[in-house]
């Protein structure tokens, strides 16, 4: 273990959650100023107007600097254009970079529930957050966009007589190698829409299951009501 480095292990119960703060992050206010892109190698369903819909089999969706993998993933627009997503993966993953950085937040679950209008991501059953090198684990993470806060402990809703799912487990970099490791996370625009890095020395989680190695689909983008109703006929 390097001697720098503090690993935050917490007790054999959930019984008291892990509140704490990365360092302040703001999503890109710019995304929701963008395109909602969509692609999927089965099938989708849903109202292409409203922005609704239900994709299948090695998803991708992306927003300027956000970007969401998962197995199946349920989309919903929201008024302002960001989106909400229900995403169910082994793992699912999601990508979004902070204003005026090029620091981005990865995460990975079985299943992550995100809401963009709210700036809230919910990760569910061996979730991972990163930041850099510096990284949080358990079985649920709930993280703030805005504030930067996140909360590790048992999936809401679970008594304190439960058996223990696992450990919260988590680094806290040095700050000069955590601001360095940053520097060294930069991920060029035109790679935007790839799938997430972990920290270097680290395998990448799994691929999801049944996803297949073919060039994914050109992405889509979704129509607005209006540009669907004026279209000629």
């Amino acid at each position: 273990m390097n001697p720098r480095h503090f690993r935050a292990l917490a007790g054999a119960t959930f019984a008291v959650a892990c509140v704490v703060s990365l360092a302040p992050a703001h999503a890109e206010t710019t995304d929701r100023q963008k395109p909602i892109n969509y692609s999927a190698d089965l099938d989708m369903t849903g109202n292409g107007i409203d922005g609704d819909a239900t994709l299948r089999k090695n998803v991708l969706i992306t927003q300027g600097t956000t970007v969401v993998h998962a197995d199946t993933l349920m989309l919903k627009r929201n008024d302002d254009n960001s989106f909400n997503a229900t995403a169910l993966g082994e793992p699912a993953s999601f990508r979004t970079r902070v204003d005026n950085s090029d620091d981005s937040r990865e995460a990975f679950a079985k299943k992550i529930v995100y809401n963009g209008k709210d700036g809230i991501v919910e990760l569910y059953g061996d979730a991972l957050l990163q930041q850099g090198q510096t990284e949080v684990r358990g079985q649920y993470v709930r993280y703030d966009l805005n504030t930067g806060l996140y909360r590790v402990g048992a999936t809401p809703g679970t008594p304190d007589s439960a058996p223990t799912p696992g450990r919260v487990r988590g680094v806290f970099m040095p700050k000069a190698d955590a601001d360095k490791a940053g520097a060294d996370a930069k991920v060029p625009a035109k790679d935007a829409a790839k799938a997430p890095a972990t920290k270097s020395g680290t395998a990448a989680p799994a691929a999801a299951k049944g996803a297949t190695t073919a060039p994914i689909q050109d992405p889509v983008p979704l129509k607005s009501a209006t540009e669907l109703t004026t279209a000629p006929r």
